[in-house]
């Protein structure tokens, strides 16, 4: 099988939850930032942002933002074939953030791939509350091919980390264990949609 980028996705509402799960998750980061030589930061995030936030439209459905009254935002996007494609954008100027996020230890070092987020969003938009997301900065965005992108103070995205062989197994019991215990409906895709069975 080729490489493989694994991705995930889910909502986790419960401030009580959210706090057990990075409670294991940051033992977890601990751990793999130990075996780098240089220093990594472990982003720890607990605060609201603002300015002009994207949310990656995959996040939650557009019609279930537009009938809570979410801005959308119309641009013109290059692909990667040089063909240009209108992208919607949903657009908010506040949001509250929890969680944490971390680089996964790889000896092979795949910086910027190696990213693992379990950040939690939270919005006075129900539908919002707990989207786990991936949290790209003002200085990320730079690196994005999208001009619209470029421009934004924030983008949250769906968390994805690049495997490349390597932990692929272990991987797929570490989500299977957050789904069980924490994300109920935690969605996991590694070279397919991952089916959680229980005992």
């Amino acid at each position: 099988m080729t490489s493989v980028i694994a991705h995930w996705r889910g909502t986790c509402p419960r401030k009580e939850v959210q706090l057990e799960l990075c409670k294991y998750i940051e033992q977890l980061a601990e751990v793999s930032h130990s075996f780098y030589e240089t220093s990594l930061e472990i982003k720890r995030f607990d605060n609201k942002i603002r300015g002009r936030i994207l949310l990656n439209s995959n996040l939650i459905k557009d019609t279930l933002l537009i009938q809570h009254g979410v801005k959308m935002e119309e641009t013109e996007e290059e692909t990667w074939g040089g063909e240009t494609e209108l992208v919607k954008w949903p657009v908010l100027n506040e949001a509250n953030l929890f969680g944490i996020e971390f680089h996964l230890y790889d000896p092979r070092r795949n910086p910027y791939e190696d990213r693992m987020s379990f950040v939690f969003l939270s919005h006075e938009i129900p539908v919002l509350n707990g989207l786990i997301v991936m949290v790209e900065d003002k200085s990320e965005c730079a690196y994005y091919r999208s001009k619209t992108i470029q421009n934004a103070d924030w983008f949250l995205t769906n968390p994805s980390i690049h495997l490349r062989y390597y932990l692929e197994g272990w991987f797929d019991y570490l989500m299977g264990w957050i789904k069980y215990f924490f994300v109920p409906d935690l969605w996991y895709w590694r070279y397919e949609t991952c089916r959680f069975t229980t005992m």
